[in-house]
């Protein structure tokens, strides 16, 4: 024969589904904290030696009690029902660093004091939310491995007001922030790591040896501008420099020294960073992927990320 279920059966497991349907908000779950559970046994225990003795004034405050309990109940659910997560975004980092997703948040207008976020494998951070709030919310996350961080759940949760109650709820989520390789410092920019390219004879426009000073041409570098010759000469005139004469250097994965592909990818991380801070042109080449040489902190970014991505 088979048993019908319960009442208290149906309500739990359909209530929920219906409320979410019609809301469209995250469920938000509910239980005692370990003092709630110690509140409840105390009123329990309250209960019954009123009963035992009939006494009124042990009636009323088991009663009274009993009140500021649901109305906690109340209260802390209230602090994430209604509360839902927008886009996040994150900055990128370097390997071993602390990634920074930034989540924004719609709170129904409602203010909402002492919520706790924690992203999946990160800390916790608390905030008090003001109805009017329009500043994400800013979640870590150690960023321990080269590669994309793409975190699947954040967790939000609340014990206020009393800390008898503990709510909670998880919104899954479709972010991800990029990882570079850590750079591992060593020679400046060795000839070894450049591509086909051997180190140039005098004569060129390099980034070693300073040459003398030439006229300007448009495209060349604001710091290669030599201001105290142009401000005298009445035109603008533009350092020369000797030593990688006419190179753009193209750095190439292969002719890195070492066999562990991380370390030659962070011995890479470095020499770009080297080779953008002197304010010249360079190039990547990685196994499958090649970048023609560019300048520019947009061209430093892609090639980061091509790092970044390698072997995805």
């Amino acid at each position: 024969m088979t048993s019908r279920p319960s009442f208290g059966s149906f309500f739990l497991r359909r209530l929920p589904a219906w409320l979410d349907r019609r809301s469209g908000r995250p469920r938000v779950y509910i239980l005692p904290t370990r003092p709630g559970w110690l509140f409840m046994l105390s009123l329990a225990g309250l209960l019954v030696g009123a009963v035992n003795y009939n006494n009124n004034l042990a009636f009323m405050l088991t009663f009274l009690l009993g009140s500021v309990l649901f109305v906690a109940l109340h209260q802390t659910h209230g602090q994430l029902a209604g509360l839902s997560a927008g886009p996040v975004r994150a900055e990128p980092v370097f390997a071993g660093e602390t990634a920074w997703f930034e989540l924004a948040l719609d709170l129904g207008g409602k203010e909402r004091p002492v919520v706790t976020f924690r992203i999946e494998g990160g800390g916790e951070t608390i905030v008090n939310l003001a109805p009017d709030d329009r500043n994400p919310v800013r979640l870590p996350l150690p960023a321990t491995r080269r590669g994309v961080l793409r975190p699947s759940a954040v967790e939000f949760s609340s014990t206020f007001p009393l800390g008898l109650f503990r709510a909670w709820t998880r919104i899954p989520l479709a972010a991800e922030g990029l990882v570079y390789p850590h750079p591992v410092p060593g020679p400046g920019l060795p000839s070894a790591a450049f591509s086909g390219q051997g180190q140039g004879a005098s004569g060129g426009r390099g980034v070693d040896d300073f040459k003398g000073i030439r006229g300007y041409i448009p495209g060349d570098s604001p710091k290669r501008i030599a201001w105290k010759a142009s401000s005298r000469g009445g035109r603008m005139f533009t350092k020369e420099f000797e030593g990688q004469a006419g190179i753009s250097p193209e750095l190439d994965f292969h002719q890195v020294e070492g066999t562990d592909a991380e370390y030659k990818l962070s011995r890479l991380t470095y020499l770009l960073l080297q080779a953008w801070a002197s304010g010249g042109s360079f190039g990547l080449k990685l196994p499958g992927r090649v970048i023609e040489p560019g300048q520019g902190r947009a061209h430093r970014d892609r090639c980061l990320e091509a790092l970044a991505r390698f072997g995805e």
